[in-house]
């Protein structure tokens, strides 16, 4: 079975978030000369804190994104209801009108819910590409420190005789230099529906 080798090309630091880190914040890694690093990539996105905080403002708003969408929808149900019961007072054609528009407006929930689903997916997309060339700054420096040449995923590193872990010190390091990343949605209640405000970095970036 290959072996899957997972680099963390050094291209990224011609970027100014990558080559912002400054070396004198962090005390030099002291593990000698290694060819190879290990990362443990799982391992650091579950604890260091900006992927955390992510992780949790992303639950945080999906969930309440959920909830708006039962609380609409069993609104929408309470009035089908009242009008079921008011059958015998309408004509058929009043009825079966007022029917398929409740219908309507539950396919238009569902569809108003998957929308802002997807814009919160593409906003922690982004919150993870800042923490991800964050993450690729740290790296490089400990390969500068080390001499190393390559970082391995710990889930690849079989049998190499000069090899050294350094997810510990990365996530410290993250920790340090990236505590958060800023990431939070708001979200707002319009009529009948959620939506999400717009990213104030996006609106920003329009006015200038």
């Amino acid at each position: 079975m290959p072996v899957r080798w997972l680099f963390i090309w050094l291209c990224l630091l011609g970027s100014p978030r990558a080559g912002a880190q400054d070396t004198n914040l962090f005390t030099p890694y002291d593990a000698g000369s290694h060819d190879i690093l290990i990362l443990d990539v799982g391992r650091v996105r579950a604890n260091a804190l900006a992927y955390q905080s992510i992780q949790l403002e992303t639950e945080r708003v999906r969930d309440l994104l959920n909830a708006l969408y039962q609380e609409h929808l069993a609104n929408l149900q309470a009035r089908r209801n009242a009008l079921i019961e008011q059958e015998t007072n309408l004509n058929a054609e009043t009825y079966n009108v007022e029917i398929a528009g409740l219908e309507q407006r539950a396919i238009e929930l569902e569809g108003n819910r998957q929308q802002n689903f997807a814009t919160v997916e593409r906003r922690r997309q982004e919150a993870l590409n800042i923490a991800d060339i964050q993450l690729n700054a740290v790296m490089a420096g400990l390969l500068k420190e080390t001499g190393a040449r390559y970082v391995l995923n710990q889930q690849s590193a079989l049998v190499w005789p000069d090899i050294v872990n350094v997810t510990e010190e990365a996530i410290a390091r993250l920790n340090q230099l990236l505590p958060s990343v800023g990431f939070t949605i708001e979200v707002r209640e319009e009529g009948q529906e959620a939506a999400i405000a717009a990213d104030p970095a996006q609106e920003n970036a329009a006015g200038e």
